[in-house]
């Protein structure tokens, strides 16, 4: 078997993303990707996708470089694949800002990914919960100020 490269192994990553419900599923030109290396469709969400061919762990820079690229081309998700594992620190950034990590998609012998690393729970969806519940106790006091709601 011939030797991978880190460009083989987005195409194999791409490939596994369209048999598991992706579509869309294009692979970016390698200079000027900001970081992303893959963006794809699922459930009408964008998803913007780091993909790291290491022989040791992934640490905080994939992270970083999937969460700001999948911001700078709009998408609503971010995600870091890896044939390897994350670093604790790594981990602990993904939980923070969404980053989902999935790691041990090995590119041969039929082997499929495994989400060893959970979906992060997100404090970003407690933010934005409590952001809302805020939201419509403001409004519900404003239309009590002005009278909407008798006293």
């Amino acid at each position: 078997m011939a030797k991978m490269t880190g460009y083989d192994y987005e195409y194999c990553c791409a490939n596994y993303l369209k048999k598991h419900g992706f579509k869309e599923v294009q692979v970016t030109k390698a200079s000027g990707d900001q970081g992303i290396d893959i963006v794809a469709r699922k459930h009408r969400k964008w998803v913007g996708v780091q993909c790291k061919y290491y022989s040791g762990p992934v640490g905080n820079k994939a992270v970083q470089e999937a969460y700001t690229g999948s911001a700078f081309r709009d998408c609503d998700q971010a995600i870091v694949i890896t044939n390897s594992y994350f670093t604790d620190s790594a981990e602990q950034l993904a939980a923070s800002t969404g980053v989902e990590l999935w790691q041990w998609m090995q590119p041969h012998h039929g082997k499929t990914l495994k989400r060893a690393v959970p979906k992060p729970k997100g404090s970003h969806r407690v933010r934005n919960a409590i952001f809302i519940l805020l939201l419509f106790a403001f409004a519900a006091f404003a239309l009590w100020h002005f009278g909407v709601f008798p006293r």
